[in-house]
């Protein structure tokens, strides 16, 4: 147990090498502002990502068993390519409209950025799906070395750019895809080509048709869930402008580090977890109990000891200016990123459940307040307050997803005992 948690620490701390190293070099290479346009561009590819997943990194590991051969994989695949097609489509569609190439890209607004971002948003994706493959196949050991081998290469790769380049633009994009792509080369080769083979047709079989009744759902239980957690920064940067989105998230990008906690045993666990809720109820209980609890208090240690170092941190390690409002944005943070660590373990009961139409429910609950809060007040206020409506969603949907899982288990308690 020891051995796979540490195996999940090290594969989300190798994610967190760019905020972690690059992301000083760039603040202050770049500015807040440029980081205002480029966290922009990052949450696109987290807001596209469910659309080109379609579910499947997620969706791959329930059924790993059902999906065992290259054949039926191909099968969920060829659907992935036509979605693609689709996305790109619609990327250029919106992107037409002059107000929306503002809001994304502010004064630093070229055709090779908006091609640049395209394509990192589509390896990004299709790397997001390839993970899951390697989940599914128990290659843990070897996604953590290429997930390793990627992370010091985009890093290595950024700083040189931040050297030689003094301006954000295209240049530093592009420097991301080579990056992404390099990661896509090996996790596409452990996964038997899957990512590289073409077929398109919407033929599927009973086997495939049963799996996109369980992933589809995952798809507007992502996009909503992205709007609870990240639609706040294009509200600031309508209202207030990139400079306020790149101080805003600065601050939630390191507070972020929290997520670090609760990822090794979703990663890690996720199939242990699906086996035991099928096989021994309650054995699963007690092992997903432990693990929670384990989190919980994992989480309480880490949201004291970085509030108390967050000025050193902040100042001398970021070279982020200490403004009057940094204190409480950091608090509201924090609680946030406790919620959310909460929230994201209750997602894997639902999910391990195929309880996904309430999960669904639940998320949606939150961004509604999210939308509401930051549509109809935020402007008539100043910026920190997003930070208070995020963690007020968080709370709504941590709120619903407990009372729908006291239920699920109280069923299945009356299930075993007639």
């Amino acid at each position: 147990m020891i051995k796979s948690i540490f195996k999940g620490s090290l594969f989300k701390l190798f994610d967190f090498i760019r905020p972690l190293i690059v992301i000083p070099f760039f603040i202050r290479t770049y500015g807040v502002e440029s980081y205002g346009i480029y966290v922009q561009i990052i949450l696109m590819s987290s807001l596209a990502f469910p659309i080109i997943d379609l579910g499947i990194g997620m969706g791959i590991q329930r059924y790993s068993q059902e999906l065992k051969n290259i054949k039926d994989r191909l099968e969920v695949f060829k659907a992935q390519r036509f979605f693609i097609l689709l996305f790109v489509f619609f990327y250029f569609g919106i992107i037409s409209i002059p107000s929306i190439r503002d809001l994304l890209f502010g004064k630093f607004e070229s055709f090779l950025l908006i091609f640049s971002t395209l394509a990192y948003v589509i390896i990004f994706s299709l790397n997001n799906t390839l993970q899951g493959v390697l989940r599914a196949d128990s290659k843990i050991g070897k996604l953590v070395k290429y997930r390793g081998l990627f992370a010091v290469i985009e890093a290595a790769m950024l700083i040189a750019i931040l050297q030689v380049h003094k301006q954000f633009d295209y240049i530093y994009v592009s420097a991301m895809v080579l990056a992404q792509s390099a990661y896509f080369y090996y996790l596409n080769k452990e996964a038997n080509g899957i990512g590289t083979r073409f077929q398109i047709d919407l033929k599927f079989t009973d086997k495939t048709k049963e799996f996109f009744r369980y992933s589809l759902f995952l798809i507007p239980s992502a996009l909503i869930g992205w709007i609870t957690s990240s639609s706040d920064r294009f509200f600031i940067t309508s209202y207030f402008g990139p400079e306020y989105t790149g101080y805003y998230s600065a601050i939630a990008q390191y507070a972020g580090y929290m997520n670090l906690i609760v990822f090794p045993f979703t990663f890690v666990f996720f199939k242990e977890y699906g086996r035991l809720y099928d096989e021994d109820f309650k054995k699963f209980l007690r092992f997903y109990g432990k693990t929670f609890f384990i989190c919980v208090a994992l989480s309480v240690i880490y949201f004291i000891i970085f509030f108390l170092l967050s000025i050193p941190i902040y100042k001398l390690y970021l070279g982020l200016e200490i403004r009057p409002e940094f204190r409480t944005l950091l608090l509201w943070f924090l609680i946030s990123f406790f919620l959310i660590n909460i929230s994201s373990f209750l997602s894997i009961y639902m999910l391990i459940s195929k309880n996904t139409k309430s999960m669904l429910f639940a998320i949606i609950a939150g961004s509604l307040a999210n939308i509401v809060l930051n549509g109809f007040f935020l402007e008539n206020y100043f910026y920190v307050n997003a930070s208070y409506y995020w963690a007020i969603s968080v709370g709504i949907q941590v709120i619903i997803m407990v009372s729908f899982i006291f239920k699920n288990i109280l069923k299945f308690e009356k299930s075993i005992i007639c």
